[in-house]
C-alpha cells in the first residue's frame, strides 16, 4: 500500500522511481513529489518551448498571434501544454503539423502518444468530421494533426481545412528518446 512522504522514516530517503510513483498515487503533495524527484536522481526539469506549425508539402512561414508552450520532464516522460494561434498561414501547404517539442519522441511504436487537443477553432472541416486528433511522431520533435470522421477513419489535416487565424490548445505526455 502506498504511503505518504511524511510517513516515511528519514532513512528511506532519497526515493527511487517506484517509490515516487507510490508517493504520487497516494496523494502526496506536489512539493513533496518534486522534492522526492530531486532526491531520487531522476531527471526533473520545467521549462518553456515554442510550438510552430508547418505544412508537409511546403513548410511556409506562418505568423502567430501566439505560440507558447510549457513542459515538465520527470525521468524519461515529459508533460507538455501549448497554445498556438495563427495570424496567417504564410503559405504552408499539405498536412498541418507542429514542430518544436522540447524533447525528441522515443523511437518506438509503443512510445508514441496522442496529444490531447482541448480546443481548436477557425477551421473548415468537411461534413462528417467529428474532430481533430494529433500524435507525437517517433524520433522527431513533431506532432501530426489528423481529421477524424465517423465513416472513413483518420486523415492528415490539410492546410485548406484551417483558416489564417487557426487556433489550437493542447496538452499531453510522451516518452523521450
Amino acid at each position: 500500500m502506498p504511503v505518504r512522504l511524511s510517513e516515511l522514516p528519514a532513512a528511506t530517503l532519497p526515493l527511487d522511481g517506484s517509490e515516487l510513483l507510490a508517493l504520487v498515487q497516494s496523494g502526496g503533495t506536489c512539493a513533496a513529489a518534486v522534492s522526492a524527484v530531486a532526491n531520487s536522481g531522476l531527471a526533473y526539469e520545467v521549462g518553456t518551448w515554442t510550438p510552430t506549425l508547418y505544412g508537409s508539402g511546403t513548410a511556409g512561414a506562418p505568423t502567430y498571434a501566439s505560440n507558447k508552450g510549457r513542459y515538465v520532464l520527470i525521468g524519461s516522460v515529459v508533460y507538455i501544454s501549448f497554445w498556438v494561434q495563427l495570424s496567417t498561414k504564410g503559405g504552408l501547404a499539405g498536412h498541418v503539423r507542429m514542430d518544436g517539442l522540447p524533447f525528441t519522441v522515443k523511437a518506438a511504436i509503443e512510445a508514441r502518444s496522442g496529444v490531447n487537443l482541448g480546443l481548436t477553432g477557425n477551421h473548415n472541416l468537411a461534413a462528417g468530421t467529428v474532430g481533430i486528433g494529433s500524435l507525437g511522431m517517433n524520433n522527431t520533435t513533431n506532432v501530426y494533426f489528423y481529421r477524424q470522421t465517423l465513416t472513413s477513419g483518420s486523415y492528415g489535416l490539410q492546410d485548406t481545412e484551417i483558416d489564417d487565424d487557426f487556433t489550437v490548445y493542447g496538452s499531453g505526455f510522451y516518452e523521450v528518446a
